[in-house]
């Protein structure tokens, strides 16, 4: 007695072959979605990088503003939008803080999925090839993590001690208070100045990752832009000292 073809399971070698080649096919598909989520995450911690380094020297701006010997303005006007700009720094390291965490777990995500997918090779030369690259980005990547949590960890400092002198005048705003912050405003540029730079170089990380890692048919136009740019504020300017 013949068994029929489609008791056999001979039909049913093909169907197994093509749904293994469809999981493979999604497989890699998610693999590049996740390397473009990445890419996405990295340029979102750039453009927080520059739009911290603007709201920072704003906000300092204000503060020199309102202690110079010259200010002849309405000093409690002054010291209100004093606060506003301190509370929009900060604001400001809350949002840079919050790229940082979404780029980590898609960070972690691609790579230990690239690791596990180095096994899947039968060229060994092309593993090896693979495998190179993954240690090249990853490195690339920690960089850019690297900067982002100083910069993030200098941004924190530098807006407590805005606070603290915004605190020191909200009881002692006169002229003789005033001329005993000279000094310490003079260490607040100097912080900001090292604030700009570790801005500067999380931007620089982030523009060398997505410029590296960009899809095929990307022009890594993060990459070319300068890392000393600085988007338009939405802030108030500060207040002008009389001349």
């Amino acid at each position: 007695m013949r068994i029929p073809l489609a008791r056999s399971g001979f039909h049913s070698l093909p169907v197994l072959l093509l749904v293994a080649a469809c999981a493979g096919s999604t497989k890699g598909s998610e693999s590049v979605q996740r390397v473009d989520d990445l890419l996405e995450h990295v340029e979102s911690v750039r453009a927080e990088a520059f739009a911290s380094k603007e709201t920072a020297r704003t906000a300092l701006e204000q503060l020199d503003a309102l202690c110079s010997p010259g200010f002849a303005g309405d000093a409690k006007d002054a010291y209100a939008q004093l606060i506003e700009l301190i509370e929009g720094s900060e604001k400001q390291a809350r949002q840079l803080r919050a790229s940082i965490e979404p780029m980590k777990m898609s960070a972690e995500s691609v790579f230990r999925q690239w690791t596990a997918d180095l096994d899947a090779f039968g060229n060994t030369r092309m593993r090896q090839r693979s495998e190179t690259r993954l240690d090249e980005t990853h490195a690339r990547y920690r960089t850019v993590y690297a900067t982002a949590q100083s910069a993030l960890i200098s941004y924190d400092a530098f807006n407590g001690d805005l606070r603290d002198h915004a605190l020191f005048l909200s009881h002692d705003m006169n002229a003789s208070a005033i001329q005993e912050l000279s000094g310490d405003l003079k260490l607040l540029r100097d912080v900001l100045i090292e604030l700009d730079g570790r801005m500067d170089a999380c931007a620089s990380a982030a523009a060398a990752y997505v410029e590296s890692a960009a899809l095929h048919g990307h022009t890594g136009e993060a990459g070319a832009e300068s890392a000393t740019e600085r988007p338009t504020s939405d802030a108030p300017a500060p207040a002008k000292s009389a001349t």
